[in-house]
């Protein structure tokens, strides 16, 4: 599975910068979420950095 939640919404080129995700969390679990938690036991996932501001303004997922 590729990428965890919230990639397709990033203005920037992660590979450069940290994308800050500014959807609410209403839109996050709704839409950006769902698919993944119907993946949850895949065997693997490739992570990406992103602040998902709804959640946590400053840190990004992956920490």
């Amino acid at each position: 599975m590729k990428h965890i939640p919230g990639h397709s919404r990033a203005l920037c080129d992660t590979h450069f910068e940290l994308a800050h995700v500014d959807a609410s969390l209403d839109i996050l679990e709704k839409y950006d979420f769902m698919p993944f938690k119907n993946l949850a036991d895949s065997p693997a996932a490739m992570t990406v950095h992103i602040v998902y501001e709804a959640i946590d303004k400053r840190g990004p997922a992956t920490l």
